[in-house]
């Protein structure tokens, strides 16, 4: 799959979505909407935010009780999950039925998207990334005539995205129709995630870090989730102008650090999580911590009810200290990308007195201003650039 790839236009595709068809098309969050009520639905299975955002808000706590130690214990594992999409009826040898769970076809599925040694983790602890990988694998349960991806490469790191391209081949190849939705040519599998030095931020070494006053700092940092550590031994210190991009794959422990940041993590009060050279208990009531720290997110919007422009929006024109951006221009298509750049960018130039830490698997959403790289490796190593 490649850049080349046609791109079929959307009034097309009744006539395109044959048996292995493989079909790309560009189309605004609003006229996927309209597709998806007007596609036939026998025998078709939609993935996209809706899902992945509905697994979410079903298993995932509340931001203050996700990290302690008791949160999820009521959520399954995911193969436990997975396994309701895969069971089927069997008639028994003396002319019962019984229902029973198709365990290849659950590995298979684990494999195809990407899951594989995840099988146990509650669904609670799994990254957004992670979340969208297991929509797909569940869909595949069905075993769909026609499979509609809806912008399912957002929030997907570089192995996410080729996973998805191989799997949309594999499928194609196999008789279902797959069809990929994207609400910009960045978001299709075969554009390129996660760069190492992206263009504008390679010389990051020879910009010298501003005079001015520090916004956050950690000492010893070490976090973890499920057993699994995910940052060890971090040092991190935020300046008045420094604005922050935060990559690493999924799972590797991006919004949990962004929680520990916001101080709605409890380790925000055990650690050495100092704002404004002031400790967690000094930023109470909670009152207090939102007036210095906004954080935009996707599920944070859904939670509050609230369009994620209009939070982002909120946020830019807050006094806050500290802005934390959690793929907050998710789901955008390229013109409302492009004046949430320009905000971003205004407000980089206005506003110099705050820090700000921005979160985003896809590249072209870097806003300009960006001055400094934390790289998450997964295992708890980690790295800046700066």
């Amino acid at each position: 799959m490649s850049a080349e790839a046609d791109l079929t236009a959307l009034e097309d595709l009744r006539a395109r979505l044959t048996p292995g068809a493989l079909c790309f098309s560009l189309a605004t969050p609003e006229e996927a909407e309209t597709l998806r009520l007007s596609l036939p639905q026998e025998g078709r299975i939609w993935v996209g935010w809706r899902q992945r955002e509905a697994l979410l808000r079903a298993w995932r706590p509340a931001a203050q009780e996700r990290y302690h130690s008791v949160a999820g214990r009521d959520a399954p594992s995911l193969r436990a999950w997975l396994e309701d999409s895969f069971k089927v009826w069997r008639e028994s040898g003396r002319g019962d039925w019984r229902i029973e769970v198709e365990g290849a076809r659950v590995e298979e599925a684990l494999a195809l998207c990407g899951l594989g040694g995840l099988e146990s983790r509650s669904l609670s602890l799994l990254s957004n990334g992670e979340a969208a990988r297991a929509c797909l694998a569940a869909a595949l349960g069905s075993k769909p005539a026609l499979l509609v991806l809806d912008d399912l490469t957002e929030g997907l790191d570089a192995k996410g995205r080729k996973m998805l391209s191989k799997l949309a081949r594999t499928l194609a190849g196999k008789g279902t129709a797959v069809l990929v939705l994207a609400s910009r040519e960045s978001l299709f599998p075969w554009a390129a995630a996660v760069r190492r030095a992206p263009q504008g931020l390679s010389d990051l070494s020879l910009v010298p870090r501003p005079l001015s006053e520090e916004v956050f700092s950690c000492e010893g940092l070490s976090l973890e989730a499920g057993g699994r550590i995910l940052v060890k031994s971090l040092y991190w210190k935020l300046y008045e102008g420094e604005n922050w991009w935060v990559e690493g794959p999924n799972g590797a422990g991006k919004s949990t650090l962004l929680a520990y940041l916001s101080g709605e993590h409890p380790q925000a009060w055990a650690q050495s999580w100092r704002l404004k050279g002031e400790g967690r208990e000094a930023w109470t009531p909670p009152a207090l911590l939102r007036s210095a720290v906004a954080w935009v997110s996707p599920e944070l919007a859904a939670a509050s009810g609230r369009p994620l422009g209009e939070m982002l929006s909120r946020a830019l024109e807050s006094s806050a200290s500290l802005l934390i951006l959690d793929e907050a221009l998710r789901g955008l298509d390229r013109e409302a990308l492009g004046r949430c750049e320009e905000d971003l960018a205004r407000s980089f130039r206005e506003r110099p007195g705050r820090s700000v830490v921005f979160v985003s698997h896809d590249f072209h959403e870097i806003p300009p201003g960006i001055n400094r790289v934390l790289h998450l490796r997964g295992d708890g190593d980690w790295d800046f650039e700066e």
